[in-house]
């Protein structure tokens, strides 16, 4: 059963069901990861070395981009629990906007991202939430309003 605790961190995740005209703000965050990774390619050339060791450097060539959020939260809001468990379980693309903290000109970063949850129960009265979001499409950088 849900239960109140404490505000959370100043970190805003906001989830949209129809592409970003409507946002539900999760609230009572715990933490919140954004990771934006490059993928990349071993392309080293096995030769002689730059430096005249012998050794070869590494050299990777970027091949693409991709981005993981996680976020957990104590249970506190059913309408937002009651929809990441429905995208989760159809494995639907949900839209979710990230930011470092609010107010304007500061980075935001938005995109489609698949879930995963996993709750956990560690007192009686407070359920903890552990959302894995996984990247469904771009991620883009703007500026908040």
């Amino acid at each position: 059963m849900p239960s109140a605790s404490y505000s959370g961190l100043e970190a805003r995740v906001r989830i949209s069901t129809d592409g970003g005209s409507n946002y539900t703000i999760w609230t009572e965050k715990r933490a919140v990861t954004l990771n934006i990774t490059a993928v990349t390619a071993d392309v080293t050339n096995s030769g002689t070395s730059v430096d005249g060791s012998g050794i070869p450097w590494t050299e990777n060539k970027a091949l693409r981009r991709d981005w993981s959020a996680t976020v957990d939260a104590n249970l506190v809001d059913d309408a937002m629990n009651d929809t990441l468990n429905t995208y989760a379980v159809n494995l639907s693309p949900l839209f979710f906007e990230f930011a470092p903290e609010v107010g304007s000109g500061i980075p935001k970063f938005t995109g489609y991202g698949i879930v995963s949850v996993q709750d956990s129960s560690p007192n009686s009265d407070i359920t903890v939430r552990s959302i894995s979001i996984v990247a469904a499409g771009p991620l883009t950088k703007a500026d908040q309003s």
